[in-house]
């Protein structure tokens, strides 16, 4: 296995164990500024 695909392997595997919390900086999910008229949704992954 090329080393650098294994490097991406491992990182894919890392990031789908840690959280992301709102709180802990993460972006949300999703969200809706009424004021400015535009809402935002993020996929995952």
């Amino acid at each position: 296995m090329n080393a650098n695909k294994r490097v991406q392997i491992e990182q894919r595997q890392t990031e789908l164990v840690l959280r992301d919390d709102v709180q802990d900086g993460a972006p949300p999910p999703m969200g809706i500024d009424l004021a400015a008229g535009t809402a935002v949704i993020r996929r995952r992954g």
